[in-house]
């Protein structure tokens, strides 16, 4: 299972670079473009301070315009860029969030394998009775510590806390088997 969810995450993971690659390279132009505008909007207004008494007011006015129009131009550029560079961050964050889920499911997978490798050891320790009752997903007999399921109809009835990857006792006043739970959910779905 871990080197299934790393092959996946790897090849995730390859397209990040172009990815990232592309948004910079347009986050660079825009930034190039709003810097450019912004010198011309600098020369606009200079021009029209040193301008100020020679120009009539329907010349002033056009002039304004113009800086107005070039001000918003500027600023839907920044906005652009903005969005890009959250778009960013929102496309690295989500492989972090992948990655953190597979290593999660790794760390599941692991603590169940050592709690079945536990049981198969406690099992080959044991002089086992054949008439004793069987529990739990391993099909084996009580030992150690164990947790009852509070479905009343569960198959297994109780469990080895290694076999469901328990520690400690679970806080709160029900359990219900990784089995169970998926039958009560897949229920409630459907209601």
């Amino acid at each position: 299972m871990a080197s299934y969810l790393l092959s996946q995450f790897l090849e995730r993971v390859g397209e990040l670079p172009g990815e990232l690659d592309r948004k910079y390279s347009d986050l660079r132009t825009l930034d190039q473009d709003v810097q450019s505008l912004l010198v011309e909007i600098d020369q606009g207004c200079n021009q029209l301070l040193q301008d100020l008494g020679k120009v009539t007011g329907p010349e002033r006015m056009r002039r304004l315009r113009h800086l107005r129009s070039q001000f918003e131009d500027a600023l839907d550029m920044s906005d652009r860029k903005i969005a890009l560079a959250v778009d960013s961050y929102e496309t690295v964050d989500k492989h972090i969030r992948d990655l953190d889920g597979d290593l999660s499911k790794m760390d599941a997978n692991q603590a169940l394998t050592e709690g079945a490798q536990a049981v198969a050891q406690k099992k080959e320790e044991m002089a086992i009775d054949p008439n004793e009752p069987r529990y739990c997903i391993c099909n084996q007999v009580s030992f150690g510590e164990m947790i009852g399921c509070d479905n009343e109809d569960c198959p297994h009835e109780w469990f080895h806390y290694a076999c469901v990857g328990l520690t400690e006792k679970p806080k709160g006043s029900k359990w219900y088997c990784p089995n169970c739970r998926g039958h009560m959910a897949s229920k409630r779905r459907k209601k």
